[in-house]
């Protein structure tokens, strides 16, 4: 039951990001079109949880969390659809992948977990990797715009793991669902908000069609997100931390190059491709750590 809940999850994960993938680049014509994307996935997460563990009763200290992290993670959705409109998919994957990083340096400095030569080995290895990703000498606002983008998304991701290790190290860890209900409902408020500011406030009007195939897209991209969120934290209760975060960080990354590769025909240069390898490696350090 266990690894068939980690497939089911790794499999969500791969699909959400390649449906964020396939839209940013593909569909994507405006602000207001990510807003709208956003929206539909974001309320389809909140019916979903609703539907999963119904309206559990939660405390004030679970309900603020929750509504931070159901924050930082629509804030972490839209700059990861930004990322991806601008970069090559692999590469910006790498790098938010590289969030775990923040939980990691959190722990050690709050709770006093240890802090490994392999997480700080990682670490460097994973600043090397994106110095040798940035392209200098063509485009350079939009590998900056990129980089900056990847970077938000980096540190919205970041937060959410080190928000889910407040709440395991509290005395209400045991409200997790309660938890992950307010944090979709908070972040389909927001993302609500943030599309009716951009279509009546900036008077801009979505070329995104309710009947087109983003629709369905962004739908299923809202179930997967509440398959990630409730599974992994299941996983990461009963599973090994050396077994689990590995295997899922880095298996979904290299399902995710081989998307971006064989389905979106990414390519890279040399320089590229061998700071995209140390990712990898970097990735698996951080994991193994």
């Amino acid at each position: 039951m266990v690894w068939g809940l980690f497939l089911f999850s790794l499999v969500a994960s791969v699909a959400q990001s390649t449906l964020m993938n396939e839209f940013s680049k593909r569909r994507m014509q405006s602000s207001c079109d990510l807003y709208l994307y956003n929206l539909i996935t974001c309320a389809v997460a909140a019916v979903a949880m609703l539907l999963y563990g119904g309206i559990p009763q939660v405390s004030l200290f679970t309900l603020l969390l929750g509504a931070a992290f159901g924050l930082a993670t629509n804030l972490g959705a839209v700059f990861k659809l930004l990322a991806l409109r601008s970069g090559a998919m692999c590469y910006t994957l790498l790098i938010i992948t590289a969030q775990m990083m923040i939980p990691a340096l959190s722990g050690a400095l709050v709770w006093d977990e240890p802090l490994s030569a392999l997480k700080i080995f990682g670490a460097l290895l994973m600043f090397v990797s994106v110095a040798l990703s940035i392209e200098y000498k063509a485009e350079k606002k939009a590998t900056l715009r990129w980089f900056l983008f990847c970077v938000a998304a980096l540190l919205c991701s970041g937060s959410v793991g080190v928000m889910q290790k407040v709440l395991g190290y509290s005395d209400y860890s045991q409200e997790q669902n309660g938890f992950l209900l307010v944090a979709m409902a908070v972040s389909a408020l927001f993302a609500l908000g943030s599309f009716l500011y951009r279509r009546y406030g900036k008077g801009e009007v979505p070329t995104l069609k309710l009947l087109s195939a983003a629709t369905p897209a962004a739908a299923i991209n809202g179930v997967c997100m509440v398959v990630c969120n409730v599974v992994n934290l299941y996983l990461a209760a009963v599973m090994p931390s050396i077994l689990f975060f590995p295997l899922f960080n880095g298996g979904a990354l290299l399902l995710l190059t081989a998307v971006a590769f064989l389905v979106f025909r990414e390519r890279l240069n040399r320089v590229q491709t061998v700071g995209f390898l140390i990712g990898v490696v970097a990735v698996f350090l951080l994991c193994l750590g």
